[in-house]
């Protein structure tokens, strides 16, 4: 990690093993290498308050950082891409994929067609 006049620096890597072997620069936690930089804009305030809160948890600026907004981005994510259903909802839409295919009118000749979009 870095500080730079009103910039917070803190890396962190998404996939496994690195690339390359470990440089000074490079920060180690658990068992991930954080290589990656990562660049947010602070007011002075934002950065004392971060920094102060930091060192009261005994971590460094890109690990409390890390700490404290990967949960809330790893449950946005999870909300956005999960859906959950009733027992009734779930037993209704067994109902519908467990039902024989219907023959839709006309489908099979759309689909023996030639493609308006295809170059031959």
């Amino acid at each position: 990690m870095s500080l730079a006049g009103d910039r917070l620096r803190f890396g962190h890597a998404w996939g496994g093993v690195p690339a390359r072997a470990p440089m000074e620069r490079d920060v180690m936690e658990g068992n991930q290498m954080h290589t990656s930089t990562f660049e947010l804009k602070v007011t002075n305030d934002e950065r004392a308050l971060l920094e102060a809160a930091a060192s009261m948890s005994n971590l460094d600026v890109s690990s409390f950082v890390l700490e404290a907004v990967t949960p809330v981005a790893e449950s946005l994510i999870r909300e956005q891409v999960t859906f959950t259903l009733s027992d009734e909802a779930w037993a209704a839409w067994e109902a519908i994929n467990s039902a024989p295919a219907r023959e839709i009118a006309g489908l099979n000749d759309l689909l023996m067609r030639r493609s308006p979009f295809s170059w031959k």
